[in-house]
């Protein structure tokens, strides 16, 4: 069986903010200790940081999001709307923190872990509604044909999201794709190469589905069958889904 690495960068579109190129990165960490410390310390300190480091310019963003399942997991995604910015990012340095009469905390009353690697994801398409998302759900997916996952993916977004935000406060979505492909088997891609973003304002709308009542239906049909129609659907090929709640951002 022959292996193939290989690397694709395609022009894309808007995730969360206005600018033409958008990167992101998924920094996946498990804490042990003092966990309600971990969260203060996000909300209080690398928050004040990272919106510092937007008004700089040094990136485009921070999130810090914990699991609704495991409350000892965490992931922080960092976003740049250049590849200089993430080659050489200035946000955590003494001339950052001396201009928020910040420092740096002493002594840390818990310890954290990281638990999967770095990966760094390129931004395809992204629905935003007027209000901001506390609760997201997070799907990775293995597709084996990028331009049609990126059909299937942007028809979604069209067909059905943008619909749906004149029924739900607060949904957000975007999908975006791994820069490097990653690792291919026989034809087969062996890790998540894609990803979307699913907001919801409230706990009830993520657990209830709220892309799925009688309003919605219809327009969920109608993208599944355009999507049949093209195949786009084959090339999706698995993936799986986690549940996470919004603990600080520089966006909001």
């Amino acid at each position: 069986m022959k292996k193939l690495l290989l690397l694709f960068i395609f022009n894309i579109s808007i995730l969360f903010a206005q600018e033409d190129v958008w990167l992101f990165q998924i920094h996946e960490m498990e804490v042990s200790g003092h966990i309600d410390d971990f969260i203060k310390l996000q909300k209080d300190f690398h928050k004040k940081l990272a919106v510092l480091g937007v008004k700089n310019n040094e990136w485009a963003g921070w999130q810090c999001l914990r699991s609704v399942t495991s409350g000892n997991k965490f992931i922080f995604l960092h976003h740049f709307n250049s590849v200089e910015q993430r080659v050489d990012p200035q946000i955590w340095t003494e001339e950052n923190l001396k201009k928020l009469g910040l420092k740096w905390p002493e002594g840390n009353s818990f310890k954290t872990k990281t638990t999967g690697p770095i990966y760094i994801y390129q931004a395809q398409m992204a629905v935003n509604d007027k209000e901001p998302s506390k609760y997201w759900k997070i799907n990775y997916h293995k597709f084996n044909n990028i331009s049609n996952y990126i059909n299937h993916n942007k028809s979604w977004g069209e067909m059905v999201v943008k619909k749906a935000q004149n029924e739900e406060n607060g949904m957000n979505w975007g999908f975006a794709t791994l820069i490097s492909n990653g690792e291919w088997d026989d034809g087969k891609p062996q890790m998540y190469n894609g990803i979307s973003f699913d907001g919801y304002a409230t706990m009830e709308q993520m657990l209830e589905g709220s892309l799925y009542n009688e309003t919605m239906d219809p327009l969920v049909q109608k993208w599944f069958e355009e999507s049949q129609k093209n195949k786009w659907n084959l090339s999706q090929v698995g993936g799986k889904s986690e549940m996470w709640t919004e603990i600080a951002s520089s966006f909001n």
